[in-house]
């Protein structure tokens, strides 16, 4: 047993109302833990009226491991992105103020590609300043704005708008994401190294630095 979380009301409906939400908020990441099945258990309509007994399980209810819908896996990509993105700009130490990618010339996104479960997911990225960036998943445009840093392993971002919480630890090549009721584990399966473009705009050549040399 790694915890026991126990929650108390005046009532019944009002406990369970308090253990939901604690079990959602619950960011237990590197390990594999029984959450959602005990979270499923929690919003069972026999469970909740209390018509059950010890052959509960086996008679009554029947688990189905949650799946992650193509916006909620874009989600953690973004979020894995955001984060190792922070990260790299935090580590710099040489023209911290550049933003990331920056060229002086028209130049191609810099792009990345995660694994969630089965699902390989490439990304493709522009630094529109210090703190957001323009992505493309696919057909799928997304802008990401990163707020101001959290504790080491928060990050707090927008995307489109949405603002969203995310918990992440880094394992060798693999990071663990949590954002309130979902958690996944993602795979850095590969960086891919841009190819310059072949157009180079007239305007663009000898763009001035945007930050101090």
């Amino acid at each position: 047993m790694i915890a026991k979380i126990i929650t108390h009301a005046d009532t019944r409906p009002d406990a369970i109302r308090k253990m939901r939400r604690a079990l959602q908020e619950l960011a237990l990441l590197g390990i594999t833990t029984n959450k959602d099945f005990l979270s499923a258990i929690l919003q069972h309509p026999n469970f909740l009226a209390g018509d059950f007994n010890t052959h509960f399980l086996q008679q009554q209810f029947n688990y189905i491991a949650p799946c992650y819908t193509e916006r909620q896996q874009h989600y953690f990509a973004l979020a894995a992105l955001a984060y190792q993105w922070t990260q790299r700009k935090q580590a710099r130490i040489l023209l911290s103020e550049l933003p990331s990618g920056w060229r002086n010339s028209d130049h191609a996104p810099q792009q990345c590609a995660y694994r969630l479960g089965d699902t390989v997911l490439s990304l493709q990225y522009r630094s529109a300043d210090s703190q957001q960036l323009h992505v493309s998943i696919g057909d799928q445009s997304y802008t990401i704005q990163i707020f101001a840093p959290m504790p080491s392993n928060h990050i707090r971002i927008a995307i489109n708008g949405h603002l969203l919480r995310f918990i992440l630890v880094e394992q060798a090549d693999k990071l663990y994401i949590h954002q309130n009721v979902l958690a996944i584990q993602c795979y850095k399966s590969y960086r891919v190294s841009a190819k310059p473009s072949k157009r180079v705009a007239a305007a663009d050549i000898g763009r001035r630095c945007p930050a101090r040399l």
